[in-house]
């Protein structure tokens, strides 16, 4: 019986060399960080704002009257009415 314990605790010792062997990492041989010009470092949030200036946005929408106008013609009864119930508002 003692031989057997023995025998397993050799064993675990084995496989735990083996373990850490295999866990340990490959020691990366130490280099300096890049040294960027220093006229043209670029932070985060100008990388960010030259990125708003250069992106394309959606069309900008039409007010109400414009776009009925343009939809069923500018003789409509929807731009008299729009006008005045703003008279109407105002007084």
């Amino acid at each position: 019986m003692q031989e057997k314990a023995q025998r397993q605790r050799e064993y675990a010792k084995a496989i735990m060399q083996q373990n850490k062997k295999s866990m340990k990492r490959p020691e990366k041989p130490w280099t300096p960080p890049n040294e960027k010009p220093q006229g043209q470092e670029i932070s985060k949030r100008g990388a960010a704002l030259r990125y708003a200036k250069n992106i394309s946005r959606p069309p900008l929408r039409t007010p109400q009257e414009e776009l009925h106008a343009r939809l069923y013609g500018t003789n409509s009864r929807l731009k008299d009415d729009l006008q005045g119930r703003m008279c109407q508002d105002i007084t």
